[in-house]
Formats: C-alpha cells, structure tokens, sequence
C-alpha cells in the first residue's frame, strides 16, 4: 500500500515539473521574440512646382492643345474631362471657348501630387465639326442669325411657314404669311445668337413678339445640342440628305427660336429643328409633325440669314 502511494506521488512531482518546465519554456519564448514590423517608408514629398509641365496651343489661343511633362521621372495621367492620357506628350483638341483645367496626376515616391494647369481657347482654329463654326461662329463674339425675307430660295411666301416634308424645296410653299413679314406680329425683327463660350453650347432668343401664339417678348438664354451624326440625318429617296442634323435646345428660360412652334399641333411649342442647310450665310430649320412620315407630308420651315 505505502509503495503504491510513493509511485502515484513520485508520478504527480514529475507531472508538474514537466509542466513548470514547459511553461517557463514558452515564457521564455515569448520574451526572446520582437514583433517582425514593415518598416518600409514613403520617399520625400514633392511639391507641385518641382512637376515641370507645360500645356500650350498649336497656335496661340488654340483649341488643339499640346501636353508635355518636362519630369520624365515622375510619370502620370493628364486628365480633362472624361479624357485620360499617361503619355509625357500628348495633344488635346476642346470644343468650346473659355478657361479649361487641365489635371495631371504625378506619381512620385512621397504620393501622388496633382498639377493643375489653367489654359484658355480663344479662337476655334479646328473645329470638331465644321457644322458647328458654321452656326455659331469660332471666337467669343459667337454668331448671330435674322429673318432672310430677300432669300433667293423663296417661293413667293415669307422665310416662315408650312412646306413638303423631304421635299427640295425647303422653304415655305403654302399658307398666308406675308413676303416682307408685315405681319409677323414684331418678331421680323428677332435675333438668334450661338456661341461656344465658357466652355459651353449658349444660345439666345431676343424677341419682339406681340401676338399671343410662340413666345412672349423678351430674352431667352439656354444651351444647345447640334448633332451632326448621321442617326440624326434624314435623307430622301435618292439618298440626298433633307436635313444634316438636329438642333437641341434646352435649360435656362427654356428657348425656342423666333415663331418656333407648330402650326398644325395645336401652336405647340418646338425645341428640337432639323438643320436643311447650312452655310456661311445661311441656315434653314425645319420641323415636321410626329404624324409625317413621307415625302410631301407636312413640314414647317424657317429661313435665317446671318447678321452682318
């Protein structure tokens, strides 16, 4: 019995001295080892002037603008707009006039640091499209248009007033509006202004309307969309195109343009005019009802020229 109990006892000492060894082995352990940290750190910070760039016109006041990072060693992205570039050089054609923020995002070793770098278009000297110069000019001044009552195309009728839809003649052909616009109740003598300034497609309506259909007399300011792609054309039978485009107008005091609504809907308003021609000094609008859909349905037709 006294040996059974020296065994169980011997047994528990050498339980617990495995396990004090153990323990202050792991203490031990514990001590001994430093934490492994990451102690890589950022590069100098630099500053924006020590980005040496450069953003200038192919000629002076330009829409084609030129790019260049002078400081190779701190690559980037330009950024204007929705465009991106990572290119040191690169080149940069707007389509409006006024005071653009070019954005470059330089990476360098303290971050990244972005330049900004303030250049004006004053001159449209290549235009995106050529339909746009034409309506609305390529400087600040923008491009003003007027009634065309001496118009060469005229059929007898004054510059406004209902026609044939995809026919070739796209100016008025019927209805009782006077040659000379006597009684075009004051708007013969409106103006309509576009311009691309302040990085923008502006258009304004002064009108003297005295009668009760179309606008009020007044000014009215908003924008303007002239899609020239071939989804907003509309072509004849032959394939000869009736109109080149659409003009959108929209915002501000919600415009039309002079005596812009439909004769045949009930005087509705009308901000959406398909452009017939367009020259250096010509521009004829025109507009058709939902309900024409061929040749020799019915149309509307405005005729301007531009002011000198």
């Amino acid at each position: 019995m006294k040996l059974t109990i020296n065994i169980e006892e011997n047994l528990n000492r050498s339980i617990m001295r495995n396990l004090i060894y153990i323990t202050i082995a792991l203490l031990m352990l514990l001590v001994a080892c430093e934490t492994i940290e990451d102690r890589q750190e950022l590069g100098p910070v630099v500053t924006a002037d020590q980005i040496n760039l450069e953003v200038y016109g192919s000629t002076p006041g330009g829409n084609q603008i030129i790019l260049v990072n002078h400081t190779p060693e701190y690559g980037g992205v330009w950024r204007f707009g929705t465009t991106r570039s990572p290119k040191e050089t690169d080149t940069l054609q707007v389509s409006y006039l006024g005071v653009d923020s070019i954005k470059f995002d330089a990476i360098t070793d303290g971050g990244i640091v972005t330049v900004i770098k303030p250049y004006e278009v004053t001159n449209i000297n290549l235009p995106p499209f050529p339909e746009w110069i034409l309506l609305a000019g390529s400087t600040k001044a923008g491009k003003t248009w007027v009634w065309d009552f001496n118009s060469s195309k005229l059929k007898g009728f004054g510059p406004w007033g209902p026609g044939s839809y995809l026919s070739t003649d796209i100016v008025p052909t019927s209805g009782t509006q006077s040659a000379d616009g006597s009684d075009y109740e004051g708007t013969q003598d409106d103006e309509m202004t576009f311009n691309l300034n302040n990085n923008a497609a502006n258009f304004t309506l002064v009108t003297h309307n005295s009668g009760k259909k179309g606008l009020a007399a007044g000014t009215y300011k908003g924008i303007f969309k002239f899609e020239v792609k071939a989804a907003n054309q509309k072509a004849r039978a032959d394939g000869s195109l009736w109109s080149v485009g659409i003009i959108k107008l929209s915002s501000g005091d919600k415009p039309s343009i002079s005596r812009g609504y439909s004769l045949s809907e009930n005087n509705k308003k009308i901000t959406d005019f398909y452009v017939c021609s367009i020259t250096e000094d010509e521009l004829i609008l025109g507009y058709m009802p939902k309900a024409s859909t061929v040749l020799g349905d019915a149309a509307q037709y405005w005729v301007f020229k531009a002011k000198k």
